[in-house]
């Protein structure tokens, strides 16, 4: 029961193309406050070509693609994404599905009930690396593509990295960690770019602190575009999409002066950041490719 890519309905080389999710441009500060026309063409004139969770009409005014997102709590949920997924004329849905404290049992009904409908509907469905669900743990998402390894994955990696520590043990340690979830890069079709350090799940990337962190990222997005590369179809293309989340969920850093509340980082100007990064992540996975 395969999941398929994302298609543009070509004969055309495998590419790689950047969305926005629409919360990076949520509870930005005063300054930086437009709305979503003046977003979305600016971010149309650097590259973009969709949004995940945006204005639907706006993006089909504007020639930007659509992206949905969504939960499975139990199995018939994927449907109903697929329904609305559809309706908003999108190219993809990703998905979080459970809490976590599921039996394997209880994993497999819904693991299950994405390859089925996917399948069925011919329509991508992306399970995503999320913290408080079925993929929170490194180990039992290995063993879940072990049973199902026609699932395919909404690459979010910044909840391994920081949830589960990654970085803790010797350095040398982290090359062991990408080999055990080799299986999980092989099968990445989508990725939501955000960076985090060992205890923060979304940090300024210019901070001078945070080398390592970057290349650690871009190693793990390296090895998901070889893993997609190695299987791609004309047509077929991998998503990006940066996704900086504001105050509510405690993603930005916030800080005060002087009484005044600021946020860390301009998460507009990051965002362009992360799509030259993707893309210099491109062509070392190219290159790494051809060797």
């Amino acid at each position: 029961m395969d999941i398929p890519n994302t298609n543009c309905g070509t004969q055309s080389k495998p590419e790689l193309r950047t969305f926005l999710v629409q919360e990076t441009l949520m509870e930005l500060p005063e300054s930086e406050i437009k709305n979503n026309e003046e977003h979305y063409k600016f971010f149309l004139e650097y590259g973009f070509t969709g949004i995940q969770n945006g204005d639907t009409s706006l993006c089909q005014q504007l020639g930007l693609q659509h992206a949905h997102s969504g939960r499975i709590d139990e199995p018939g949920d994927t449907q109903r994404l697929i329904d609305e997924a559809n309706k908003y004329k999108s190219v993809c849905v990703t998905v979080h599905a459970g809490t976590g404290l599921e039996s394997d049992k209880e994993i497999d009904a819904l693991v299950e009930d994405i390859l089925l409908n996917a399948h069925k509907n011919k329509f991508p469905v992306y399970l995503e690396t999320h913290r408080s669900t079925i993929t929170q743990d490194m180990y039992r998402t290995v063993k879940m593509v072990e049973r199902y390894p026609d699932i395919r994955f909404n690459g979010d990696f910044s909840h391994w990295y920081t949830g589960q520590e990654m970085r803790y043990g010797k350095f040398s340690k982290m090359g062991v960690k990408f080999e055990f979830i080799t299986p999980v890069f092989e099968r990445v079709r989508f990725m939501h770019g955000r960076i985090g350090n060992g205890g923060h799940m979304q940090v300024d990337i210019t901070r001078p602190d945070m080398s390592i962190n970057i290349n650690h990222f871009k190693e793990m997005w390296v090895r998901s575009i070889v893993g997609f590369l190695r299987s791609a179809q004309p047509g077929d293309y991998l998503i990006f999409a940066p996704e900086l989340l504001g105050h509510t969920p405690h993603y930005v850093f916030e800080y005060y002066h002087r009484g005044k509340k600021y946020q860390e980082g301009n998460r507009i100007e990051q965002a362009l950041f992360y799509k030259n990064i993707i893309e210099d992540c491109w062509q070392e996975a190219q290159n790494r490719i051809k060797k």
